[in-house]
C-alpha cells in the first residue's frame, strides 16, 4: 500500500513539474501544487480510511482542467471557432450589454452559462435569441465551455448549496430531470439529490402527482441504484417545501425553478431564470430544479459524462439481447392520438427494417401494445419473419407482468436499436450499449444530432437514413425527402 500511494504522490509532484513548479513564495498555490500536498499527507495518514480520502482527492485534482477562462472580449477570436461561431460568439457577447442575464451568464461561464441561455433563449420571444439554441457552437465560444473537457468532480454533502432534481412523469421525463440536475450540480460545486414529486407541487389545483410519476420512480431506483439518488437527507434539512400554487418560487434560503406553463403565468419564466442565476452566488442554500428540461442543447457534447453518471443496472436480467439482434421499441399502439408523430410499419418500419445491412437474426420488439390488437405490433409481426416480442423481466420478480425498469435495461443492452418518438427510448439509446440506433430527427423530443452511430429518419418528409453533417449542420437523407 505504502508503495501506491508513493507513487501518486510522485506521479503528482511530475505533473507540478511538468505545469512548471518554479515558484515565488507569494504566489498562490496552484492546483497541482495542492495536489502535491495533499499526495504527501496520505503517507502521513494515521488510518487507511483517511489515506484513501487524500489519495481520492489528489486524483481529482490532478483530472479536473483548470476553471481559468479567457476574458470574455477574448471567446470570441480563438483559431479553432468556425466563421459561423465566431459571429454567433460575437452576437451573443454584444447583447450582454442590453440583456443582464446574459452577461450574467458570460460573467460565470462554463456549463451554467449554456444552460442559461438556451434556457433564456427557449422562452424569449424576441427576435435577439429566439434562434440562440440552434448555435450551440456561438455560445459555447461565447462561455469558454468545451464539453469535450468538461470533468468537474461531485462535490460531496458539505457543500454549501444542494441542488435538487424533482422526478415527475414517466421514467423517459425522469431521466430528462436527473440529468439536468445532476449537471447543474456539477457545475455549481453544489451537492446533489433526486426525489419524488410532492401532491403540492402539481401545477394546478386540485393538486396531484403527475401520471406515471410513482411507476417511473420505481423503476429509476431499479435501474440506476438508490445511489443515484443522492444526498436526500439532506435536502430534506436544507430545502423549505415551497408550493407553486401559493406562488411560492424564492423563500427561506430555497430557490424553486419551474418550466412548467402554469408556472410561467405566475412569474415569467425569464424571471425565474435571473432569479436562478442570482441563487447561484447568493447565500441560497437549497436550488430545487421541477420540469422537463428536454431541450438537447443543454446535454449536447456531454454523453460521456452522462454515460459514466448514470451507469445502468441489468445484473438481474434474466435474457439479454443477442448481439447480432436488432431491438424495436414500438410507444404508440394503434393510432395517432398523440402529440407525438405516430411511427407505423408503413412510414417508417418498413423503409427502415429491410435495409438493414448486415439482416439481423432476430428481431425483438420491446413495447406496452397487445401483439393481437390491430396496430403497429401486430403489423410488425405480420410483415418480418423474424419479428417477435421481447419479454425482458428482472429475477426474482413477484410478476410477470411487463416491467419499466426490465425493458428499459433490455433496451439499453442492444447492440442496435430502432426507436420511435419517446423520452424512454432516447434514454436507453443515449445510455446504452447500442453502436447503431436508428432515430426520429424531428418532432416533440429532441434529436442527437451529431452523436456517434445514429441514423435518422424523418417520417414527415419521408425521408430516411439520413447521417448528420456537422459542418453543414443539417442531416443527409439517402432515401426519399424531396
Amino acid at each position: 500500500m505504502r508503495a501506491v500511494l508513493l507513487l501518486v504522490a510522485a506521479a503528482a509532484a511530475e505533473k507540478r513539474s511538468w505545469f512548471g513548479s518554479s515558484q515565488k513564495k507569494e504566489k498562490p498555490v496552484t492546483r497541482e501544487g495542492r495536489a502535491v500536498q495533499l499526495a504527501r499527507k496520505v503517507l502521513e495518514a494515521r488510518t487507511l480510511e483517511d489515506a484513501h480520502a487524500l489519495a481520492r482527492a489528489a486524483a481529482q485534482l490532478l483530472q479536473t482542467p483548470s476553471v481559468q477562462r479567457p476574458p470574455v472580449n477574448k471567446r470570441c477570436t480563438l483559431p479553432s471557432l468556425s466563421r459561423r461561431d465566431a459571429r454567433g460568439c460575437q452576437r451573443v457577447v454584444a447583447s450582454a450589454s442590453a440583456r443582464p442575464l446574459t452577461k450574467t451568464a458570460l460573467d460565470r461561464g462554463g456549463f451554467l452559462c449554456r444552460a442559461l441561455l438556451v434556457l433564456e433563449a427557449a422562452h424569449h420571444r424576441g427576435p435577439a435569441s429566439s434562434k440562440r439554441d440552434a448555435h450551440l457552437g456561438a455560445i459555447d465560444a461565447a462561455c469558454a465551455f468545451d464539453a469535450t473537457t468538461w470533468r468537474p468532480p461531485a462535490a460531496d454533502q458539505h457543500a454549501k448549496k444542494i441542488v435538487v432534481a424533482i422526478h415527475h412523469n414517466g421514467l423517459g421525463n425522469q431521466l430528462f430531470q436527473w440529468a439536468f440536475g445532476k449537471l447543474v450540480a456539477l457545475d455549481a460545486g453544489a451537492a446533489f439529490a433526486a426525489r419524488k414529486m410532492r401532491e403540492d407541487e402539481g401545477p394546478v389545483k386540485p393538486q396531484r402527482v403527475a401520471p406515471h410519476t410513482i411507476e417511473g420512480w420505481k423503476a429509476f431506483t431499479d435501474v440506476f441504484g438508490k445511489a443515484s439518488l443522492g444526498y436526500q437527507a439532506d435536502a430534506d434539512a436544507k430545502c423549505a417545501p415551497l408550493i407553486p400554487v401559493e406562488s411560492q418560487y424564492r423563500e427561506k434560503g430555497t430557490l424553486l425553478l419551474v418550466e412548467r406553463p402554469a408556472d410561467s403565468r405566475r412569474l415569467a419564466f425569464p424571471k425565474q431564470v435571473q432569479n436562478f442565476a442570482s441563487s447561484l452566488q447568493d447565500d441560497t442554500q437549497c436550488i430545487s430544479l421541477l420540469g422537463y428540461w428536454q431541450r438537447y442543447s443543454l446535454y449536447a457534447g456531454l454523453r460521456p459524462q452522462l454515460r459514466d453518471a448514470m451507469r445502468v443496472q441489468d445484473g438481474d436480467l434474466e435474457e439479454r439481447p443477442d448481439s447480432d439482434d436488432v431491438v424495436v421499441h414500438v410507444r404508440l399502439c394503434d393510432g395517432p392520438v398523440h402529440q407525438y408523430k405516430y411511427y407505423s410499419w408503413k412510414n417508417y418500419f418498413s423503409h427502415v427494417l429491410p435495409r438493414l445491412q448486415p439482416p439481423p437474426k432476430r428481431i425483438k420488439i420491446v413495447t406496452a401494445c397487445n401483439p393481437r390488437r390491430n396496430g403497429v405490433v401486430k403489423d410488425l409481426l405480420e410483415n418480418v419473419p423474424n419479428a417477435e416480442v421481447a419479454k425482458p423481466r428482472l429475477r426474482g420478480s413477484p410478476t410477470t407482468a411487463k416491467s419499466v425498469a426490465a425493458d428499459f435495461a433490455y433496451m439499453a443492452r442492444a447492440k442496435r436499436l430502432v426507436v420511435t418518438e419517446s423520452t424512454f427510448s432516447f434514454w436507453a439509446a443515449f445510455l446504452g450499449d447500442a453502436h447503431e440506433v436508428h432515430a426520429p430527427s424531428a418532432g416533440v423530443l429532441p434529436a442527437p444530432l451529431g452523436e456517434k452511430g445514429y441514423v435518422f429518419h424523418d417520417v414527415e418528409a419521408k425521408a430516411y437514413w439520413g447521417l448528420y453533417n456537422a459542418t453543414a449542420r443539417r442531416v443527409a437523407y439517402r432515401y426519399g425527402g424531396e
